[in-house]
């Protein structure tokens, strides 16, 4: 699904962390990509966006104005939603738990029945704890 480039990780280490456990999210099971990114090649408001999604608990979801409001930015859902079409990284940067805030889905670079497969499979996993 997700094709990792290793630019975007301070190490080789990393890199082969973020690709088992991407193998292992994909599986079902709940993980945690804890690690540094490097997304210097994206533009400032992109890199915060990111680094707020990626607060975004597994199995939930926000909406692109709650991304938006914690960033300062009273009006600015769409312009999260076009920083989140850059998402290298669409898994390790969960973008799939954004959505609209009416509860509607939203889009998502991979399409949205990815998009829906990805959060159904966060709330199943959480269902089994």
């Amino acid at each position: 699904m997700e094709k990792l480039s290793r630019e975007y990780f301070n190490s080789t280490e990393d890199f082969k962390k973020a690709k088992a456990l991407l193998k292992r999210y994909l599986r079902g099971e709940r993980v945690f990509f804890k690690m540094r990114l490097r997304l210097e090649s994206l533009s400032q408001f992109t890199r915060k966006v990111l680094q707020k999604v990626r607060t975004i608990p597994y199995g939930e979801t926000r909406s692109y104005k709650w991304v938006a409001r914690k960033l300062g930015f009273c009006k600015g859902s769409r312009a999260v939603g076009q920083a989140l079409k850059r998402n290298p990284l669409t898994i390790i940067i969960p973008c799939h738990r954004v959505i609209k805030s009416n509860g509607e889905i939203g889009g998502f670079s991979k399409g949205i029945v990815v998009k829906k497969k990805l959060l159904n499979m966060e709330k199943q996993c959480l269902l089994k704890f």
